[in-house]
């Protein structure tokens, strides 16, 4: 499970699905498992990559208990440092009450990183009237067996799930986090120039419902839900009636946001055209590249299963790193365009030192892609590098070893195998080699599904099991037949 941490607090988070990243942050006394329960996740990850983050406090991140740790803008740092875990640039985003909170603080703190706000159970700048924070710190001060008790004497009992999710809460830091100041002057100021997709929905029997359907109105086009009857916390478990809302509003943005990369693009490409160099014109390619909206149909595997590369290169005698860096060539080439020689590329990395630099322009390529993208390059390309040299240096060792095993006194002797010892290390540096080769192509593969799993409206195949791919690993196979039968007989 991952953690990241966040001005000294550890920050616990999922991630969902495949598609445009689309954040989910809870309310106060839950934790990221409501999505789940309540049927977001399952829902939303059918379309959108979904990263669910444990408010400090909740769940399995860190509880501080001091007030000056709550600070609204501590929280929304929270939520970035996620996403700059992840390499995710910019993304939708989707809370709830003190969820909801968080998203007007990044209107006033972070707007830049995200395409669209979804805000459900929460006003701009006012308290709940329903439940004042006194009388929610004076219950939780008898500690959560208490403050479950007195919910279930006003809403009846509580499902043992709820329930449960609801005693694991420190009430120490959820006293902590109500004391914060809300953190919000001066947002009213800001709603009215708010130049972004905005969904707000809440229960018209919630407290924060008079509050939350004033701020729509003053955000330029921003969509309103109210659900009638519904109070503050029947809404944030009616994913039936809010989910419709979500999924057209997300739907809706996720275009608006492919059209604006493309207007971008447009823009970028005009003025590079219009812009003479000597007696040249410099022409750069529209991005994101027109094979993007393609991918549906592609052919090739663009995302392949971490397992899938471990499997192959094992069973390949580690071989396969060579077809990955063909195949990885030419979904690169398909992808964008570009002229580039995916054959050639592959046997360059076969040429000692200059492979080393065919492997960083490759990872470079990559990173060139996430940034046009919008995302954060991922890739150390030097750290890709330096796997590749381990690799090819513990690959030479080998072949002296068993060069070196088979003279005698100087002279080669064709008659007498190597010895087991010999026979044994080479073996034990093969396998190292295929170590190295796993540890590189585990290291990169994640981040360039991340790209292709980024790109709006893609849906990257993931491709079945190839003639080529079973060439190696039968040819791969053979190798660990013939390592094994030169042990026996070297015994």
């Amino acid at each position: 499970m991952p953690y990241v941490d966040s001005s000294g607090v550890s920050i616990h988070y999922h991630v969902e699905g495949n598609g445009p990243p689309v954040v989910l942050q809870h309310g106060l006394t839950s934790s990221l498992q409501n999505w789940y329960a309540y049927g977001f996740v399952e829902e939303l990850q059918k379309d959108y990559r979904l990263i669910l983050v444990d408010a400090r406090g909740h769940g399995r991140s860190g509880k501080p208990h001091d007030p000056k740790e709550y600070d609204l803008k501590l929280r929304v740092n929270d939520v970035l440092a996620v996403m700059n875990d992840l390499g995710v640039d910019k993304a939708h985003y989707m809370g709830y009450s003190m969820g909801g909170r968080i998203g007007f603080g990044i209107v006033m703190h972070a707007l830049e990183r995200f395409h669209s706000l979804i805000i459900g159970g929460m006003s701009a700048n006012s308290a709940n009237s329903d439940v004042p924070p006194e009388s929610r710190i004076a219950l939780l001060q008898q500690g959560m067996a208490h403050f479950v008790a007195d919910a279930e004497s006003k809403e009846g009992p509580i499902e043992a799930g709820r329930r449960e999710r609801l005693l694991e809460n420190d009430p120490e830091a959820l006293i902590a986090a109500t004391t914060a100041p809300r953190g919000t002057d001066g947002l009213d100021n800001l709603l009215p120039r708010l130049n972004l997709p905005c969904l707000l929905y809440c229960g018209e029997a919630d407290g924060f419902f008079p509050g939350a359907k004033e701020a729509s109105q003053a955000i330029p086009n921003a969509a309103f839900a109210s659900f009638p009857g519904l109070n503050h916390g029947q809404t944030s478990r009616a994913a039936e009636l809010v989910l419709p809302h979500v999924t057209k509003f997300l739907s809706e943005a996720t275009v608006k946001v492919g059209a604006g990369r493309e207007r971008r693009a447009a823009s970028i490409a005009s003025s590079s055209n219009s812009r003479p160099s000597g007696n040249r014109l410099k022409k750069r390619r529209a991005w994101p590249p027109a094979s993007a909206a393609r991918m549906g149909a592609a052919t090739l595997p663009y995302r392949i299963s971490i397992n899938r590369l471990l499997l192959l290169t094992v069973l390949s005698y580690g071989i396969y790193l060579y077809y990955w860096i063909y195949l990885t060539w030419r979904q690169y080439r398909d992808h964008t365009g570009h002229r580039v020689f995916p054959g050639w590329h592959t046997l360059a990395v076969g040429v000692p030192i200059y492979g080393l630099f065919r492997i960083h322009g490759h990872m470079v390529s990559y990173n060139q892609l996430m940034l046009r993208s919008g995302l954060r390059p991922a890739i150390n390309p030097m750290f890709a590098v330096a796997l590749i040299l381990v690799s090819m240096i513990l690959s030479l060792a080998a072949v002296v070893v068993y060069i070196l095993s088979i003279f005698h006194s100087g002279t080669l002797s064709a008659s007498e195998p190597p010895g087991a010892d010999a026979v044994l290390m080479k073996i034990v540096l093969d396998v190292l080699t295929i170590g190295a080769a796993v540890t590189f192509l585990t290291y990169v593969q994640p981040k360039l599904n991340m790209y292709w799993e980024s790109l709006p409206q893609a849906n990257p195949a993931k491709g079945t099991l190839g003639t080529t791919e079973m060439i190696f690993a039968g040819i791969g196979v053979l190798a660990w037949a013939s390592a094994v039968l030169s042990l026996v007989v070297a015994s």
